[in-house]
């Protein structure tokens, strides 16, 4: 038996929401300076 101990917090699904988001628009920009600008951390 797994014992579970995951006590998800709303920073715990913002970070899943979040990283999601990000893996799909680097997936449909074809262009790598928009890559580029959406993995970097400058426009937060």
């Amino acid at each position: 038996m797994i014992n579970s101990n995951f006590n998800f917090t709303f920073w715990n699904y913002l970070l899943l929401v979040v990283v999601s988001v990000m893996g799909v628009m680097i997936a449909y920009l074809h262009h790598p300076r928009w890559k580029a600008f959406i993995l970097s951390s400058e426009y937060c």
